[in-house]
């Protein structure tokens, strides 16, 4: 079997969507709110408003919004650092719907499995349900397409005022290379640097 390309069977494939920016950021690109603060700001001023306490109420709303994006950058900085080691839903849907997708349609026997890569031990071929390019597909290839496998690691390290590391946290997972001049790469999640040496020797053993 040469490299196969297996396209979702339906329209329920996973989306991969971009994180949206925060809503503070999306209201003040809006025209429709600054006319308004335009328009409200005129009529303060007709009904007799002072000039100066116009100038005070936007300080005020200045230095909250300043507030609150430095709230909401810090609560984000903190669920990312929380959330770094885990596998992004995305991922792990996309993972388990073409892994149903093969089963079902395509014959293939789960023997190992790790989100982004499904091998099948008595046919001899590797699934790698993540497309580097978030296409709704997965590619199939033989055990004799593979080159080479290696495991790799992303560390996010968190530092205090002093400068010392509170906090850090590692990512593992491997890539694989095959004979695919078009995509030849390929990863996929492990849950630690422990199952990360354990894939590397599990791949040792089926493929050498």
């Amino acid at each position: 079997m040469a490299i196969q390309t297996v396209f979702a069977p339906d329209n329920n494939a996973p989306e991969f969507k971009l994180g949206k920016p925060s809503k503070l950021r999306q209201l003040l690109t809006v025209k429709k709110f600054w006319i308004g603060v335009v328009g409200l700001s005129a009529l303060f001023l007709m009904a007799g408003g002072s000039f100066f306490s116009l100038i005070g109420f936007y300080f005020m709303f200045i230095m909250l919004a300043v507030a609150y994006s430095i709230f909401t950058s810090y609560f984000k900085i903190f669920t990312t650092l929380k959330n770094y080691s885990k596998v992004p839903p995305y991922y792990q849907q996309n993972h388990d719907y073409f892994k149903k997708h093969l089963v079902q349609d395509h014959n293939f026997h789960v023997n190992y499995e790790s989100v982004g890569i499904l091998v099948d031990a008595q046919a001899k071929r590797i699934a790698f349900t993540l497309d580097p390019k978030v296409r709704p597909q997965v590619t199939i290839c033989n055990f004799a397409d593979v080159q080479r496998w290696q495991a790799y690691s992303q560390g996010v390290e968190t530092q205090n005022e002093y400068g010392v590391t509170q906090n850090s946290i590692s990512k593992h997972y491997m890539s694989v290379y095959i004979r695919n001049p078009d995509q030849p790469r390929y990863d996929f999640f492990t849950a630690d640097s422990v199952d990360a040496d354990q894939w590397v020797a599990r791949l040792d053993a089926l493929l050498n």
